[in-house]
């Protein structure tokens, strides 16, 4: 399959940085250890898993995690073909915002971004589904606010183009 993007297609935010072969810094995956990944050189960046860290005086913690999709080359640089970008800000178990958005190089056609929550058994207890959007686009957003006390486990975000899901971003809830 070929990607072909418009003429006047620019990348935005961390698709566009890893394009440009900016470092980026990430949580390597399991190990609790800040990692940098860049500059881009010829293989297929993967750059996923959460970054759990206070925020201030006042208990609130947040979450933010990216996880990449597929992969194009061009000029023997390979790069994404998109990221799913992932953030949960709360206290405790205490949900307060929790926002998702998917950037693609090519168009998501007809998709829809889910948040899925597991128990620590990895039995999904609860989804919210989000409303399939019967158009493309090259950025896909969606968040929800209200206030949520989730089961010790995993909240994750999915981006789905026709149907198939693309990606899956997950956080460990933890005490």
């Amino acid at each position: 399959m070929r990607l072909r993007c418009a003429a006047n297609w620019q990348p935005r935010g961390f698709l566009r940085l890893l394009m440009a072969g900016v470092a980026v810094v990430a949580l390597t995956a399991g190990s609790g250890q800040a990692a940098i990944a860049g500059p881009v050189v010829d293989a297929a960046p993967t750059v996923s898993s959460a970054t759990t860290a206070p925020t201030g005086d006042i208990g609130i913690q947040s979450a933010y995690g990216i996880q990449t999709w597929g992969q194009f080359c061009v000029s023997g640089k390979c790069f994404p073909s998109g990221v799913l970008e992932h953030s949960i800000t709360g206290s405790g178990r205490t949900v307060t915002y929790e926002w998702a958005e998917a950037e693609a190089a090519a168009n998501i056609c007809n998709w829809r971004m889910d948040f899925t929550y597991y128990d620590t058994n990895a039995v999904l207890y609860s989804t919210s589904r989000g409303s399939t959007h019967y158009t493309c686009t090259r950025v896909a957003y969606r968040a929800i606010g209200t206030d949520r006390v989730l089961r010790y486990g995993r909240a994750c975000a999915n981006i789905y183009a026709n149907g198939i899901r693309l990606a899956r971003q997950c956080h460990s809830i933890t005490s």
